[in-house]
């Protein structure tokens, strides 16, 4: 659960949405063993780059719990990420 805030508040902190261009996230499945969390891009003007530290700490914690690690897929179009979770 703390996976899936972490990514969608990274998603509403990055982009921009309006009722003309909403921001579109998408959380699906994939598999048995993944869940995705997929968004349009719509980059907010920032002055500071983005240190990505968020979805460093992600992927840390799922090596150390999951022993495998997240995946980051970025365009122009969509940013997303694929989270390993446990299956019982």
């Amino acid at each position: 659960p703390v996976s899936l805030q972490l990514l969608v508040e990274n998603a509403l902190k990055h982009n921009s949405a309006t009722r003309v261009n909403p921001l579109e996230i998408i959380i699906h499945n994939e598999g048995i063993d993944k869940l995705v969390v997929r968004n349009n891009v719509q980059i907010k003007m920032q002055l500071n780059s983005s240190s990505k530290i968020g979805l460093k700490n992600l992927n840390e914690r799922s090596r150390l719990i999951l022993k495998r690690e997240i995946e980051v897929l970025e365009n122009n179009e969509e940013f997303i990420v694929k989270i390993p979770v446990k299956v019982n």
